[in-house]
């Protein structure tokens, strides 16, 4: 889980280099996933349409109900209502990391390779990349 713990960690710092932050060097500045004239740290994370689809059913994977409009909520909710030790609550804190991990990653994908990731392409990444993380932490997962 690292490189997900890392990417949250930078975006929450906004160390990202979302196209807003560099718009100066770049001639586009829109979303890559969606198309919107501006991509900022906030916009890109939640308010892309392609991001909230995403979202909206990974939290309910997650078994969220709150809404989550930026990552400092983000991560308020994984610190303060998730907590624990256990498969639950680890399954929702790596889910989070994972989530912003995967945009983060689909959205370079498709700067740097023109590769276009459908919302579900995203949502199966995160999955998988939930699944490897917990594998980690509990290596008899599947028994649980």
């Amino acid at each position: 889980m690292p490189k997900h713990s890392f990417i949250l960690w930078l975006s929450l710092k906004e160390k990202l280099l979302t196209r807003d932050r560099i718009a100066e060097h770049i001639e586009d500045t829109s979303c890559a996933l969606c198309g919107y004239t501006m991509e900022s740290l906030d916009h890109l994370f939640f308010g892309c349409p392609t991001v909230s689809q995403v979202w909206v059913e990974v939290k309910a994977w997650l078994g969220f109900t709150r809404a989550l409009n930026t990552l400092k909520a983000a991560v308020k909710l994984t610190i303060k209502d998730v907590r624990g030790t256990g498969v639950q609550a680890i399954f929702k804190r790596v889910g989070i990391a994972c989530t912003v991990y995967c945009i983060w990653k689909h959205r370079n994908i498709r700067i740097f390779e023109g590769k276009i990731s459908h919302p579900s392409s995203i949502i199966r990444d995160i999955k998988m990349q939930v699944y490897r993380s917990l594998h980690g932490f509990f290596p008899n997962f599947k028994e649980l």
